[in-house]
């Protein structure tokens, strides 16, 4: 808050203009919580007299509104008594509460009320009162000067008014009772031309938040057509708290501003008029002398210069320019640009989590999250796992509108369930694993049976819908490693940076969902863990950031199973989707090596490396925590082209249809008129056959 007068000196944004404020107490009442209808409306009457306003003049008020039987009436009774000094109007004034949105915030109600106005005065709109189809039978609303706003609509200024004016009317517990008249502000400033070059200077605590603040500024200028360079310029150089890793980027007008935003944020080129640096590493090329004064003098008298170029690489560099001195003869106006970028991260309190998300979680279970009981005897060794609908492995991986664990899953449960069988011994690595087929919830639960078994010296596991494995066909099956000794000289250097700069497009989170979605991969927040996408060619780089949906008992899990996904979905980089990627799903991996934990926060570099035919597509991906180290690496994944029904099970319900198994010929139909998903009828004809 300001004086307006100060406010249009120093050229803010200016929000709206507070015309009067009243606030007075209204004594013993019937109970505490109680409002006084006759002070309430002599506080209003005074707040008009004393601001010179009329309330024939006001076009909308915000009630304090708390939707109770007998406080509304009480209400709308002190309003009316208050506006009828002055008019004899009926309803010519809009009437809404943001309580009905947001519910009471108790003592921060009344500025709740006032950003609600300030900010209609913004999108020039009247926003509805929810939940207010059935008015209050004790209201009589033809008889006020107030109508409730039930729908959207535009906000039309009172005849012969200039600006938008609103009143907003809220009482505390205890008999106090407030006021608040506001109008709308229009910046009537002659906008001048102000010629060319300026440095558009960016700032933020590392080179990751650095990389989006620069991509938002770009959005604003590609949607914003009525802001200038000089403007956009001025606004980030006195406005902006300058931090470690700096960008400064000299163009002419706003065009030539875009297409080096655009370069820079797509391409991670630094052209010409582009400077990029670090305060921490960059500060001694340009000051190799300590003495203040000295300091001092050489800034003098580059911006004696006035040379952009060469200030805005001090600038980038962590010289202190004063830019204000730049613009003697005319100053820009600010504007209001994308603010600071925060890299949003959760730190949840341990425990906490499950009163925040209780139906999302996995089940908690004395061996691990996703493993829930051993079931082993003498026989076989064997763990159980049941999930139901609600858990995040399955409402969070849709697929053709159909839940299923994501193959990732899998991968999990193998490494606890095998680490669990040999004690003293940990997996390390996972070999020949084969996704026979999905574990697709057909009820209210989906339970999944872990066997370990030995043959021939090696440690297999199955994953089966089955307690016996030998009965059915399992979900997916491969061999355990345990301890496996990894030197650094087994895998190449994988430089991330290079990588990144080499690439073809970027690609930010929504924009990959959105295209997953597209292609009937609908993934909820829990496995929505890419932040950006970089690739082309034949490779991609992921930033990979677990979800606070996903990140209960993290501790626990070696490949988190929306981390894996992630690193899988990020094959889509290198076919850039549109055409391919959407059709194929994981078939099998030939080796994943385990060197650590896979952390909250990592990078997945994935590379195309063999083809066979057109039905399928062989990468290798490694996961990389954000210092460059090693956690984990897929050798040979290889993603097969999704068919429209398996042909085994088309050629079993072909022939069958032609004889006498009507089950048969009636799931061809039903596949055919898409009733049925692929994986379903292959299901239904796998239990046919057992």
């Amino acid at each position: 808050m300001k004086p307006l007068e100060k406010a249009i000196a120093d050229q803010d944004h200016i929000y709206g203009v507070i015309k009067g404020t009243s606030v007075n107490h209204g004594g013993k009442t019937n109970g505490f919580t109680v409002p006084n209808p006759n002070a309430q409306a002599e506080l209003i009457a005074e707040n008009f007299k004393k601001s010179g306003i009329s309330p024939r003049s006001v076009s909308y008020l915000e009630a304090h509104g708390t939707g109770t039987s007998l406080g509304d009436p009480i209400e709308i009774a002190g309003l009316t008594k208050a506006f009828e000094k002055f008019t004899d109007d009926k309803q010519f004034c809009a009437i809404g509460s943001v309580k009905s949105n947001i519910g009471h915030l108790e003592s921060a109600a009344g500025i709740a009320a006032l950003t609600k106005v300030l900010l209609q005065f913004k999108h020039q709109k009247l926003a509805p009162s929810i939940h207010s189809e059935q008015l209050n039978q004790n209201i009589r609303f033809e008889k006020t000067p107030f109508y409730v706003q039930q729908k959207e609509e535009e906000w039309r200024k009172e005849s012969g008014a200039s600006n938008r004016r609103a009143a907003i009317s809220s009482f505390g517990a205890g008999g106090a009772n407030a006021h608040v008249i506001v109008e709308e502000y229009q910046n009537h400033a002659d906008t001048q031309t102000i010629s060319g070059p300026f440095a558009a200077v960016l700032s933020a605590k590392n080179e990751d938040r650095l990389i989006e603040y620069a991509r938002r500024l770009l959005q604003f200028t590609e949607r914003e057509t009525k802001a200038s360079a000089a403007d956009i310029a001025f606004t980030l150089q006195t406005c902006r708290e300058p931090m470690e890793d700096r960008l400064a980027v000299v163009a002419s007008d706003l065009p030539e501003l875009k297409q080096k935003l655009r370069t820079f944020c797509t391409e991670g080129t630094i052209g010409e008029g582009v400077y990029k640096g670090n305060v921490t590493k960059d500060f001694d090329k340009v000051f190799i002398f300590h003495d203040q004064k000295v300091k001092d003098k050489f800034l003098e008298a580059m911006m004696e210069t006035k040379d952009l170029n060469l200030l805005a690489k001090l600038w980038s560099f962590g010289a202190d320019i004063q830019w204000r001195e730049l613009y003697e003869e005319c100053t820009p106006q600010k504007v209001k640009l994308p603010l600071y970028p925060f890299a949003e991260e959760s730190y949840w309190v341990p425990g906490s989590q499950s009163a925040v998300f209780p139906e999302i979680l996995p089940q908690q279970s004395s061996l691990h999250p996703l493993l829930d009981s051993n079931e082993s005897t003498l026989e076989q060794q064997f763990f159980k796992t049941t999930l139901r609908d609600k858990e995040i492995w399955l409402k969070d991986h849709i697929v053709k509108n159909k839940s299923i664990l994501p193959a990732a899953a899998f991968l999990e449960m193998a490494c606890a369930a095998g680490t669990r069988s040999y004690r003293k011994k940990k997996v390390t690595r996972l070999k020949n694993v084969i996704f026979a087929r999905p574990a697709m919830l057909l009820q209210e639960s989906l339970t999944i049976y872990t066997h370990i078994s030995v043959k021939d010296g090696s440690i297999l596991f199955n994953m089966s819908p089955d307690e016996d494995a030998a009965v059915r066909t399992g979900f997916v099956t491969g061999e355990l490693d345990y301890d496996h000794h990894y030197s650094d000289d087994d895998i190449e250097n994988i430089d991330r940076q290079e990588m990144i700069n080499r690439s073809a497009f970027v690609r930010e989170q929504d924009e990959c969902y959105e295209y997953f979605r597209e292609n009937g991969f609908l993934y909820g927040r829990a496995f929505q863990p890419i932040q950006r996408l970089w690739g082309g060619g034949t490779e991609a780089v992921a930033h990979l950031l677990l979800p606070k949906e996903a990140a209960y008992a993290l501790e626990n899990y070696t490949l988190h199973p929306s981390l894996i996904d992630g690193a899988l979905q990020s094959l889509f980089g290198i076919t850039d989707g549109r055409e391919e990627a959407s059709v194929y799903v994981p078939f099998s991996i030939g080796e994943i090596t385990i060197r650590k934990k896979v952390s909250a926060e990592c990078w997945a570099y994935a590379r195309k490396t063999g083809q066979k035919g057109h039905s399928e597509l062989i990468y290798d991906i490694q996961l990389l925590n954000e210092h460059g180290e090693r956690l984990a690496g897929l050798k040979d994944v290889t993603i097969r082209k999704k068919e429209t029904f398996s042909a085994e099970a088309q050629n079993h319900a072909t022939a069958d249809s032609n004889g006498k198994n009507e089950r048969v010929k009636e799931l061809l139909r039903q596949l055919k008129a898409g009733e049925l998903t692929a994986e379903e009828a292959d299901y239904a004809l796998e239990r046919m056959q057992d």
